[in-house]
This record gives structure tokens, sequence and C-alpha cells, in this order.
């Protein structure tokens, strides 16, 4: 093996196939091959970093063949452990502002002070340098006067561009020195991961980690910097810096299983004390909701709606003005959604209404009551427990989903107009209008597919279980709720309206009220929590004949609904009602 014909006949490997560390070798050692394939693979990298400084093509390629040369000549002083692209990287720069000093591509024609880089406070600004780049803009930006207006300019355009200065120099100072330097090389700097990981010797993978983990970092730090902003503000403008409102009144309980069901009722009862939980759950139209998933029942068809669509018509049939914020797949936090959040929290427990929320203290709905601004902290209670919850704790519990709902005034009703638009929402949903998830019917149709689940034996005994006893609940809700609509309408004074509202509300409480008596049957039959066998023969015929019984019951409930929204409409025009919003705003796609 060492006869020295066998290496003659290995293979020689190509120039361009080195390291950048073995070219720099064989460069020192006088070959200038090597040299020239540097030249070759870096040059326009030379050129970018060269055209970031002078802002002139001509200018730029003058810039790099003196970077080169220098190179060359200095080729000998470059370590042994050093990066070629770095180092050639310093002396561009370099060279790049040494020529913009001398006063740039128009040397010739113009003074030296007219072409040299801004100043501050006497040093020269380093376009390399966040915190060079950020004393220049702050300089730039006109001082306030004696009597508080700027010398120059809109006072709040350059007000808010100082802030956005300090907020980007504060939003870096959350990295370490060598997040900054990476991340400040790829967002500034544009370099490239690849070129990156050249510069400071690292892995590209470990790159695409540090700028991954950078990137959240600085998100953090901006939702803390924005909402800081956001209280520095209600201080200024003079609003109050901490509230609180009974939590003793709100703790009550409605009685309803599910905590949305619950905490929607707890916050409308905060505004009309004297509404009942059937009463709240019939105008938000839960009462009469149906939705069932067409391969299989569990726990899942009752909670896949249209949350958006039933708060948003629902709270106005009640009279209620509502606002939420919501977002899905909230991590890292967005910034002005988390600080719209906060702000909607304290909006609504300022004119005494407890905002709702998603996941709190834990993976259910909640109240908060209460907020200080100077500690950062909300007062919250969910259906177990009060606790104190920082202000950037919304939407980063287990599901990192964000749900903020709060009272932004009222919107009045009239009695019979409220009515008229539940009924239209009722009949709406019953027959398949409303929207829902891929998968997922809703509506009368939803028994149909109950029926076809059981039939295909495709039945999850305790989700199962749970669903009918939820639905159970929603109609015994229904048929209470006609209940006081008839008692609320018999104090009315006597007319025409009056007489055919309570006689239809009277038979579509009654049909109601036999769907309630078939579901008590079901929850026999499959009871909570074991679920019972629905698998079984004889509970799968008696389930089909239960759910046909049901949905007669319901469609000759929602048939009397849609008779009494069509009288409504002939006794009296009801252009004037506000209308149902068919697409509010969502954060999830159906």
């Amino acid at each position: 093996m060492n006869d020295p014909r066998v290496r003659q006949q290995q293979p020689v490997q190509p120039i361009d196939a080195h390291t950048d560390e073995q070219l720099v070798m064989k460069a020192r050692a006088g070959e200038r091959g090597a040299f020239d394939e540097l030249v070759r693979r870096h040059r326009m990298k030379a050129f970018s970093w060269a055209s970031r400084i002078s802002k002139d093509p001509h200018l730029s390629e003058d810039i790099v063949q003196e970077a080169l040369i220098r190179a060359f000549m200095g080729l000998s002083q470059l370590s042994g452990d050093a990066r070629f692209l770095g180092w050639l990287k310093g002396i561009v720069r370099n060279q790049a502002l040494m020529r913009m000093r001398r006063g740039g591509p128009y040397a010739k024609e113009m003074p030296l002070t007219a072409c040299q880089l801004p100043s501050v406070q006497g040093k020269p600004l380093d376009p390399y340098d966040l915190d060079s780049i950020m004393d220049y803009l702050m300089s730039r930006s006109p001082a306030p006067t004696a009597n508080g207006s700027q010398a120059n300019g809109d006072p709040q355009l350059q007000l808010e561009r100082s802030e956005w200065y300090s907020m980007v120099r504060q939003l870096l100072r959350c990295l370490t020195p060598k997040e900054r330097k990476v991340f400040e090389s790829h967002f500034f700097e544009q370099c490239s991961p690849q070129e990156i990981a050249e510069l400071f010797g690292l892995s590209t993978g470990n790159v695409y980690q540090i700028l991954s983990r950078s990137r959240h970092k600085v998100q953090e730090e901006r939702v803390h910097f924005l909402v800081r902003a956001h209280i520095r503000q209600r201080r200024e403008e003079g609003c109050m810096t901490q509230a609180r409102l009974d939590p003793d009144a709100l703790a009550i309980a409605g009685g309803a299983t599910e905590t949305g069901t619950e905490m929607l009722h707890r916050f409308v009862r905060a505004r009309y004390p004297g509404r009942t939980l059937p009463y709240t759950n019939g105008f938000l139209l839960g009462a009469f909701l149906l939705n069932i998933e067409k391969t299989r029942v569990d726990m899942s068809s009752v909670n896949m709606i249209d949350r958006n669509y039933y708060i948003t018509n629902g709270m106005r049939n009640l009279g209620i003005e509502a606002r939420y914020v919501e977002a899905f797949d909230f991590d890292p936090p967005d910034p002005k959604l988390m600080t719209e959040a906060v702000a909607l929290v304290q909006q609504s427990v300022d004119r005494g209404i407890p905002a709702m929320v998603w996941e709190l203290i834990r993976s259910e709905f909640g109240l908060i009551y209460g907020y200080d601004d100077r500690r950062q902290l909300f007062e919250a209670m969910d259906s177990v427990s009060s606790e104190q919850v920082p202000y950037d704790r919304l939407g980063r519990l287990q599901t990192s989903s964000l749900f903020v709902l709060g009272y932004h005034g009222d919107r009045p009703i009239g009695q019979s107009d409220a009515l008229w638009r539940l009924c239209t929402m009722v009949s709406r949903h019953a027959r398949g209008g409303d929207a829902t998830f891929t998968g997922y019917v809703n509506g009368l149709a939803a028994y149909d597919t109950w029926m076809d689940v059981f039939r295909k034996r495709a039945i999850e005994p305790l989700g199962h279980a749970y669903t009918v006893s939820v639905v159970l609940e929603n109609r015994r809700h229904a048929a209470a709720f006609l209940h006081e609509l008839i008692c609320e309408w018999n104090a009315r004074t006597q007319s025409e309206e009056r007489t055919v509202v309570i006689r239809m509300l009277e038979e579509a409480s009654g049909h109601y009220a036999s769907a309630v008596e078939g579901l008590e049957q079901m929850v026999r039959r499959f009871p909570a929590p074991s679920g019972g066998e629905p698998r079984e023969p004889a509970n799968t015929a008696a389930a089909l004949q239960l759910l046909e019984q049901i949905k007669q019951a319901e469609t000759q409930g929602v048939e009397t609904l849609e008779k009494l929204a069509a009288e409504l409409e002939r006794l009296s025009s009801r252009a004037h009602v506000t209308p149902i919003v068919d697409n509010p705003p969502r954060a999830y796609y159906m």
C-alpha cells in the first residue's frame, strides 16, 4: 500500500469539494486556486454585505474588490480556528464603513461631512449594532418642548415612534448574548441559517433551535411589554387600576351539567339577577340544541356546536351586547390578542359584570370577577375553586386555546321581538340551517343519525350516557323556559297577541314535556356513569323506539314555535328587529 504508483492512481479531490478551512490552508500554502474558489463561493455574500451599507451597486463592487485584496494579503493573519466567512464579513464591513466616512460614491463632488454615516452623541452609527440603530432612531424623534408639544411633526406619531423603538430594544434584552447575535444576524442582516452556522461555528440544526427559541422568547417578551403599555395607558386615562366584584353572589350555582352553560348563566345573572337557568339557556338556544356525530355517539357530540353563533344571537335575545376574544393553537400567544383579552376583562368588570373565560384554573369555563394592574393578577373562579390568576395565563393551559367573553352594554329588545327571534332560531336549528363541524349532524336530523349509530352498534357507553343526560337536562330547560314565558305573557294587558302567544306556548311546552318523558326513559336504560348496555339487541330496539317518539314530540314542538313566529309576524312587522347574525367571527373552521 506504500507503492507510490498506487497513490498516483487515486482520484484527486476537486478544489470545489474542499471545505472553507481546507481552502484557507491551501491558500496560505501558496495555492492561488484555493483562494479563487473561496472568492467564487462568497463573492455574492460579500456584495450583499457591502450593499447594505453603501446602498450603491457600483460602490459595493469597489468595496468588495478592495476587501478581497485585503483578505488575500492578510490571509496569513487568519488563525487556524477562525471561520473564513465571518473573517471576510468583518473586512467587507470595515471597508464599507471606511468608504462611507470618506464620502461614499460622491467623494469628489461632496464635502466629507455630507456623506458621513450619522452619529449619535459623537459616535458614528454602526448599522450592524441594534443599540446604535435604536439610539440613532430615538435621536431623530424631536424632544417635547416646555409646553409638552413636539418641536416638529405629529406629537402622537412621535410618541408612538419613540415607544416602538423602546419596545424593540427591550424585547431583545430577553435573549442571551449568543441568542441575540444569531437573532440579529437572521432578522436584521437577513443571513440564512446556513450562513449563521458558518459565522458562529454552529450546526445548522442548532441555529434553527436558537431561532425558534428566540422567536418564542421575543414573542413572550412582547406580550409582557404590550400588557404593561396597556396598563400604563389605562392609568394615564384615569381608569381604575383595580376592581373586584362580589364573588359570593357569582358563586351561587345554577345547576347546569356543562360549565359553559353554567358560566353563561352566571354571566347573565350578574346583569339580571332574577333570571333562572332555564330562562337563560332557553334564550341562548342551548335548551333546544341537538348535535350528534355521524359515526358514533360519545362525549364530543353535545360540545361540537357553533358557540359564537349562539352566544352572539342569544345574548341579543336577552338584551345584552357581549363581545369576545378567541384563538386556537395559542402558542406562542399572539401579543395583540392577549392585550385585547386583558382589556376586555377589565372593561367588563369595570361595568359590573364578570368575564367568562376558558381554562382559567382547569380545563373548564370560569369567571374573572376582579383584577389588580399593579400585581397583574385576576381574581378568578370556576365550578370548583377560586384563585388568583396572572394576566399572562389567559389561553395558556392544557388546550392552548383563548376564549374571553365580556359585557359591553345593554341592547334593549322588546318581549315580543325577543320571542320572535328565538322561534326563528329554533326553527333554523331544527331544520339543519345552523353551521356545524364536519362529521356531525344537528337539529331534528340528528335523531335519525343517533338511531343509525345505534343500529351500527357504534355507541360508547359512558359518552352516550353523558350525551343522553345533557340532552335531557336541556329539554327540561326548554319546557320550563316556555312555562316561564307563559307566566310573563299572562302579566301583560289583554290583546290578540297575548292570547295567541299563550295558547301556542302552552302547546309547545306540552310537546317538549313529552320529549322529556322519553329522554327520562333513555336515562333509566342508559344511566351514568356505567352507561348500561347500549349494544345489547334488546336495549338497541328499545332505544330506537324511544328516539322515534322523542323526535316526533320535538318535531311537533318545533312546528308549533314556527307557527308562533308566523303569527307574531302577522300581528306586527319585525323589520325593525336586530337581524340574526349568521356568521359571527370565529377562530375555527366548521
